[in-house]
């Protein structure tokens, strides 16, 4: 029955491709929503065709992402081929994306300037559509080009040069209100977005817990996001951007098997986040100058009760517990290539200093027995800073106009640890492309990849433990692929396999965690297709079948652990002609598991669908529709159990000048 579901998934997904067929055109108008092998940046640190690379390569270009309803980078990239999304409430920040069964193995950049810092982690929802020219996405490990947190692969966000002038508002259901406005003057660019959305109770499922009385889930209360924009083109070679972020919300952890409803504690949340770059792209040379903060305020207001299962208040707790960190990182990043001929050369340097600072103040304890509150905690201060350096070079050999072959090394080092713990690793990676002829090609790739532990990992922040003993991920990948463009189609198959020893995850211990450090494996396929269609119709499908394990070391008898989902099946089709635009798009993640209990969920089926009208030229209506079949999946895979927000809309109007 199981084989069956899937089966009709996919059927229903490549139907969706169905009005194309072999007589569709193929394009190169990039107001199109599709492209055939585009030019890829990421891939290479330099411009090539997508059928030249020895990647699996994907490219999003603005009305693609438009298109998906989202108006955030997170929200566009759920349906991207080969990307596992991982999100937690609504509202809040903490999506994720998992590319080939690696978490925390995902880089992302912003015009090449990395997001990931300390945490290893990211917030895409922070980056506004409006400001955003494409989005390419690598897959697979690609370290020797960019360094640590690459293990899964690359999403590089490439922004606009020029923003578009106009104003958008919107309103929904939930109370969801997103409201925009972006204006060119000149060579200044400024943009401004904000979000609000309305409460929405029980958004997980109950916890697991030893004692069934301390078992407890979430309640959403409401939250508003404001997004800020700023660039200015100095000229052809100088770029400089500026964002400013605000997020605050506010929820509620609640026992769930109390004798009557009761709050355990009630969670006012506030994030704020800067980002500045100068940019500089001429004759070869490439650097960017980067200055990247984050601030997280959490205040918990926290409640008592008679006993486990009583639901009798005694009342609130007379302080508030107060937890905030602050990340920072500086940096700069230089290449410079060479064309020369049969050859192509590339070279460069990066340095950044991450530093990280956290402080606590009255932490409850509470007694395991009774469920009584015991004392407050000190207050705690950690504040740690280290150096990350690194030393690239690449050369790309042209055989003959068939064949040519990529050695890329790259030697990664860190310095002025708090503690004298210092970490390097060489990187190497060689790569071959056979182009069969102008519409097709092959390539193998092996690579070496390397992930550096962040200061949380070693020093412990607010709930995570330090753990000085950490070792860095070290792992090898291989992959072969072909691509083939063909009647307005271009096909992606592509095999892979990856082995990374010393992964590090953070593992529950009590009501805290620790970063440990396990080996993961996964190998599988992936065949895709990306369709430029004729009279305004275009469409994409993908199928990825992989087998993300885990092994920890502290537990052999367990053996390899499964991760994650095994079957995901992705597909869209888009209608653009005259005044309307349409787009529906799908992703199906089947044969899942919540990797922390190894216990099987239900498949995560996301769905979406957008609709514009235009009855001038400046004018624009438009509908957005999430969640069509109104499916109450489980949205994460690790051990928490968010739920999918029911069917949700909003109706909004955009007004181009």
């Amino acid at each position: 029955m199981k084989k069956k579901k899937v089966l009709l998934t996919l059927a229903v997904l490549s139907a969706c491709t169905a009005p194309f067929g072999a007589a569709a055109e193929e394009t190169a108008d990039p107001d199109h929503i599709f492209m055939l092998d585009p030019m890829v940046v990421t891939a290479s640190r330099y411009d090539k065709k997508d059928l030249d690379v020895a990647a699996t390569t994907s490219v999003y270009s603005h009305k693609q992402l438009e298109g998906t309803g989202a108006t955030t980078v997170e929200g566009a990239l759920r349906y991207a081929t080969g990307i596992v999304y991982k999100s937690e409430t609504i509202g809040s920040t903490g999506g994720e994306f998992l590319i080939r069964g690696k978490r925390r193995g995902t880089l992302v950049m912003v015009d090449g300037v990395p997001l990931n810092f300390r945490t290893g982690y990211y917030n895409l929802d922070n980056i506004s559509l409006n400001d955003v020219e494409r989005v390419e996405v690598v897959r697979g490990g690609g370290a020797v080009l960019y360094g640590s947190d690459t293990t899964g692969g690359v999403i590089n966000i490439i922004t606009k040069d020029k923003k578009r002038n106009q104003v958008t508002a919107s309103f929904g259901n939930f109370g969801r209100q997103k409201h925009s406005a972006t204006i060119q003057a000149g060579k200044l660019g400024l943009g401004f977005a904000y979000e609000r959305q309305g409460s929405k109770y029980k958004i997980t499922l109950p916890s697991t817990a030893s004692n069934i009385y301390s078992s407890k889930y979430f309640n959403f209360h409401g939250g508003n996001k404001e997004i800020v924009s700023a660039s200015y083109k100095f000229d052809d070679a100088w770029k400089f951007t500026a964002d400013y972020s605000k997020h605050k919300y506010h929820r509620s952890y609640n026992y769930a098997y109390k004798d009557a409803d009761a709050i355990y504690d009630y969670r006012d949340i506030d994030n704020d986040e800067y980002k500045f770059v100068l940019n500089f792209n001429k004759a070869g040379w490439k650097a960017n100058a980067f200055y990247h903060r984050y601030k997280n305020n959490t205040d918990y207001t926290y409640w008592e009760y008679e006993s486990w299962p009583s639901a009798n208040l005694i009342g609130q707790l007379d302080r508030i517990y107060r937890s905030d960190y602050t990340d920072k990182v500086i940096g700069f990043d230089l290449q410079k290539e060479w064309d020369l001929k049969k050859n192509r050369v590339l070279a460069g340097f990066n340095i950044y200093r991450e530093s990280y600072e956290n402080n606590e103040k009255d932490k409850p304890s509470w007694n395991s027995k009774t469920g009584r509150f015991k004392s407050y905690g000190a207050p705690a201060h950690k504040e740690y800073a280290r150096n990350v350096s690194s030393v690239f070079a690449s050369l790309e050999h042209e055989f003959n106009n068939r064949h040519s072959a990529t050695i890329s090394a790259r030697e990664t080092w860190t310095s002025g640890s708090p503690d004298g713990t210092e970490f390097n690793e060489f990187t190497p990676q060689i790569q071959y492309v056979y182009k069969m002829n102008e519409n097709t090609s092959a390539y193998a790739s092996v690579s070496k990849s390397f992930t550096l532990p962040t200061m949380a990992d070693m020093y412990g922040k607010a709930s995570t433990l330090a753990n000085s003993g950490i070792r860095p991920e070290i792992g090898w990948h291989y992959e072969a692929g072909i691509k083939h463009i063909s009647g307005g189609h271009q096909w992606k198959f592509a095999f892979f396999k990856s082995r990374v020893k010393d992964f590090i995850r953070l593992q529950t211990v009590g009501d805290e965690s620790i970063a440990m450090n396990e080996d993961t494996k996964n190998m599988g396929v992936e065949l895709s297709c990306d369709i430029a269609g004729k009279n305004g119709w275009s469409g994409n499908w993908g199928v990825s079948l992989g087998n993300p394990k885990f092994y920890d070391a502290r537990y052999p008898e367990d053996g390899w652990q499964r991760s994650y989902g095994r079957v995901q099946l992705t597909g869209g089709i888009a209608y653009q002609k005259d005044k309307w635009n349409a787009s529906l798009n799908g992703s199906f993640l089947y044969d899942r598991v919540l990797e922390s209990y190894q216990e099987k969920v239900q498949p995560l089926f996301m769905t979406g669908f957008h609709a514009s009208y235009k009855p001038e030229t400046n004018h624009e209506i438009y509908l957005n529709v999430d969640n069509l079949l109104n499916r109450k999946d489980i949205i994460s895979h690790v051990s928490s159990r968010y739920l999918a927000l029911p069917t949700n809309f909003e109706i909004g109007y955009r007004y181009t000048f």
